[in-house]
């Protein structure tokens, strides 16, 4: 497994769902919140919309911000801190 700030994460799941989380700033990555939703994306079971929910209420625990597009297959979540750019 590579660490989480190497870029996006693309997840096959077994009944063919797909998901892309990606990490859009240094402070979601970092720390705690990284590492949480790691865990989140190794831990997760269930569908695409189940791993997505799972996820974006890790990203919200962390108090980071969560985007899902969901309009075109593969599902993509972007997380980003919810501090404002410096």
């Amino acid at each position: 497994m590579r660490p989480v700030s190497s870029g996006p994460i693309d997840v096959h799941l077994a009944d063919g769902g797909h998901v892309i989380v990606d990490f859009e700033d240094p402070v979601a990555v970092e720390g705690p919140a990284g590492d949480a939703i790691l865990g989140a994306l190794i831990h997760a079971e269930g569908s695409e919309h189940d791993l997505e929910r799972a996820i974006v209420e890790e990203a919200r625990v962390c108090g980071l911000t969560a985007s899902v597009s969901t309009a075109h297959h593969p599902t993509t979540v972007v997380i980003e801190s919810s501090e404002p750019p410096s």
